[in-house]
């Protein structure tokens, strides 16, 4: 019992490297353009030639040969020893060429980025000093505009009180015209009284010197 059970895992470990080898990539090794063959040995036909760095799909392996697919769909044989697992030297040296170059493309873009984002920082720094100076001007401006304010608020202050010293003035000008009417008419009033006094103190003497002409009359 032993040995059927033997021979039937040595069948399935088979199967699964089957499959395993038909899910492989294998690639034509350097310098090399290889025969793919009907079977797997030199007595058979060659079907075609297949370049250093073609694609090949892995079907099977066997005594030294290897059975593949191309991408295009044709199958054949090869000497393993001219299949790799990995890509061909100069394969992988184009493909690293063509990534530098991708590479410094991408750099030389970067660096103009770089440049552009420069050029707007620098643009972005002259705005913010423009703006500075404009809000400085601004400040000074609201600055001289309070102070404007206040001598606004000072000048009609003092032309209210102008205008109130003007009418302080007016009354005192005219209490000065009716103080001088009354001061004229109290001399009118002082001189008519002199007159008058003068003609009564003259009618009384001319009164007396009568009364002692007439006295020395009668001696």
């Amino acid at each position: 019992m032993r040995q059927p059970a033997r021979v039937i895992l040595a069948a399935v470990l088979m199967a699964f490297a089957t499959v395993a080898l038909a899910q492989a990539t294998r690639y034509v090794t350097d310098e090399f353009r290889i025969n793919l063959r009907s079977g797997p040995g030199n007595g058979y036909r060659i079907q075609s030639m297949l370049p250093t760095g073609e694609v090949l799909t892995l079907m099977d392996s066997r005594d030294g040969w290897s059975q593949v697919r191309t991408r295009d769909g044709r199958s054949g044989w090869v000497p393993s020893q001219y299949l790799s697992s990995e890509r061909p030297a100069a394969d992988r040296l184009a493909s690293m060429e063509d990534r530098v170059n991708e590479l410094e493309q991408r750099n030389s873009e970067l660096s103009s980025q770089l440049e552009t984002t420069k050029q707007q920082l620098a643009d972005a720094n002259e705005q913010v000093d423009a703006l500075s100076g404009t809000r400085e001007e601004m400040a000074q401006k609201l600055e001289q505009a309070k102070e404007g304010l206040k001598l606004s608020e000072e000048n009609d202050r003092l032309t209210k009180k102008k205008i109130d010293l003007e009418r302080r003035i007016q009354d005192l000008v005219n209490e000065t015209e009716r103080l001088s009417d009354r001061k004229q008419q109290d001399w009118f009033l002082v001189g008519a009284g002199v007159l008058f006094a003068g003609m009564i103190i003259g009618v009384l003497v001319t009164r007396i010197r009568w009364r002692r002409r007439s006295s020395w009359g009668d001696l």
